[in-house]
């Protein structure tokens, strides 16, 4: 579990230096980045633009040749927006997301995107989509 802590960690800082400049000319733009939260039904989104949320998937061994097997991590990350004028906003925080998300390097391998879910619309006017991000890895069995 800490493995998967100090991972999620990494993702959040180097999203949020990405998507929020430390720099930047128009702070309205930005978004809140952070872990997953222990108990989902008590979160309660405050930031006025939204949220992206990072949690581990799965992790799913398979054999590969001779002694080589891999992996894939999933990393899940759960995009919030406030009252955004029609899916044009969720779209875009959408490929901010995939963007900074593809740049995140771990153990000298890149993320990509190998799914999302379509966009749900809360009664409060909080647009949710889900992105999934796989790690994949190739490891050397027995040394």
């Amino acid at each position: 579990m800490t493995n998967e802590n100090s991972l999620v960690n990494k993702i959040v800082a180097e999203l949020d230096s990405q998507i929020n400049p430390v720099v930047s000319s128009v702070k309205a733009n930005n978004y809140k980045v952070e872990a997953f939260p222990e108990l989902p039904s008590d979160y309660e989104l405050n930031h006025p633009n939204g949220s992206v949320l990072v949690r581990t998937g799965n992790y799913r061994p398979g054999l590969l040749n001779g002694n080589k097997q891999s992996d894939f991590t999933e990393v899940l990350l759960t995009l919030l927006a406030n009252g955004l004028q029609g899916e044009i906003g969720l779209y875009s925080l959408t490929e901010i997301t995939r963007v900074a998300m593809e740049s995140v390097f771990h153990n000298g391998g890149r993320f990509y995107i190998s799914g999302a879910t379509p966009p749900i619309i809360h009664q409060d006017n909080i647009w949710e989509r889900e992105l999934v991000f796989i790690l994949p890895g190739v490891h050397l069995v027995g040394l």
